[in-house]
């Protein structure tokens, strides 16, 4: 730009000059001095500016002031397209965030801040879905890993006050088995009407309805039971299949007899099966025990338990899954004992492997399952030593985070 001002540059600046006032009403102070920063000059052309002659150097001073103003309305303008653009994002967003956003989601935190007195701070929230398929059944994880359920935004329900009905249950268990001492339990209590398919590895296993009674679940026959129930004495089956006929079709039990805190055989009762069998030996293996089943009853040879390196495991998220193992049972000709059962039972030392924080992945490639897909796997803890019943081929392990980048400075926790 030259010095001096050309025909068309002062008429633009007359027709400017009648916006002055306004602008400057429109524009505090602050504005004017943040665009001063953005004009600011250094010493040199200053001095050039003094040595013009005044008529120029006056000419000079009113294009800079013309230049201020047009620059405050150029930021004046993007400021307020910036802002109109944030109120439509915001009502586009309103307009069509989904039903679980819009209602399930109020609903949820109502019913934790009335329950519990505290506001809802969740991690996720969705609606359990089978493939392309999605269901009214909504699902909330909490930041404190808790877990909260509702069907068709009713029946809401947690797994944080779940005592009442697991103490009723207890009541039950242990008067219906009243001819045996029982030892201990390991339960897992579901709701039926939470699942698409049960399963009760899944994080959310434990939710049970909060406006349903112990009773009412009975009733229903809604409750799902997955327990493992350590004993001594003898058993009677017909008991154990009334307790069974209280409970959904999904429920299983497993009892293991005990004989000086030692397992003597293996009870498994379910809709599908009802089998006992006695365990013939225990087997020391590196990191554990065997409880080899009659081989007249079961139809596993032979059990090979091996470790495997955390870093082999590929998994599904930034984590690894460490105290892996794998344990595949060899069976004997399927045409001849195709009648019996193929069960494994078997002692890890040094695993802390429960229902929920157990972690499974295949024996072709070690890739992690999808939860949804983990293997009915029956797992109980005694002391430092975790116990695992199955009939299928399986990869386990227990979840680890991944170490930070500052941890190997000594910055982490």
């Amino acid at each position: 730009m030259g010095l001096l001002m050309k025909k068309e540059d002062r008429e633009k600046l007359k027709e400017l000059k009648a916006e002055e006032e306004r602008l400057e009403e429109e524009f505090p102070e602050e504005k004017i001095k943040f665009v001063d920063l953005l004009f600011g000059e250094d010493e040199e052309d200053i001095a050039l500016e003094e040595a013009l002659p005044p008529n120029e150097r006056e000419e000079l001073e009113e294009i800079k002031r013309e230049e201020k103003k047009l620059l405050i309305r150029a930021i004046s303008i993007f400021s307020g397209m910036f802002i109109i653009m944030i109120v439509v994002l915001l009502v586009f967003s309103e307009a069509t965030k989904s039903d679980l956003l819009k209602t399930t989601l109020p609903l949820f935190e109502a019913y934790y801040q009335e329950h519990y007195q505290k506001d809802l701070a969740y991690e996720s929230i969705e609606n359990l879905c089978e493939k392309e398929s999605c269901s009214s059944i909504a699902h909330v994880t909490t930041k404190n890993q808790e877990h909260l359920m509702s069907v068709s935004n009713e029946l809401l329900g947690d797994d944080i006050s779940t005592s009442k009905i697991e103490e009723n249950y207890t009541k039950t268990l242990e008067q219906t088995l009243s001819s045996v001492q029982i030892v201990s339990h390991y339960p897992t209590l579901s709701y039926q009407k939470y699942f698409l398919q049960y399963n009760p590895h899944l994080f959310y296993s434990k939710v049970l309805p909060y406006n349903k009674a112990f009773d009412d679940l009975i009733r229903e026959h809604s409750l799902i039971v997955h327990d493992i129930v350590l004993y001594q004495g003898n058993l009677d089956l017909a008991n154990i299949q009334s307790l069974l006929s209280l409970f959904h079709e999904e429920s299983t039990f497993y009892f293991i007899g005990q004989i000086n805190g030692i397992p003597a055989s293996l009870t498994i009762l379910s809709k599908r099966e009802q089998i006992t069998i006695p365990i013939t030996a225990s087997i020391p293996i590196d990191g554990g025990t065997i409880y080899e089943l009659d081989r007249t009853l079961n139809a596993v040879s032979s059990l090979a338990v091996s470790r495997v390196s955390e870093n082999d495991i590929k998994t599904l998220g930034d984590y690894t899954i460490t105290n892996a193992y794998t344990i595949k049972p060899e069976l004997r000709n399927q045409d001849r004992e195709k009648t019996k059962s193929s069960y494994f039972f078997v002692k890890l030392d040094n695993t802390a492997y429960t229902m929920q924080s157990i972690y499974e992945f295949s024996l072709s490639g070690y890739q992690e399952y999808e939860r949804d897909d983990y293997l009915k796997i029956a797992t109980y803890q005694v002391g430092n030593s975790t116990y695992l019943i199955g009939n299928q081929a399986i990869g386990i392990g227990s979840k680890k985070e991944k170490n930070g980048f500052l941890c190997k400075f000594g910055f982490c926790k």
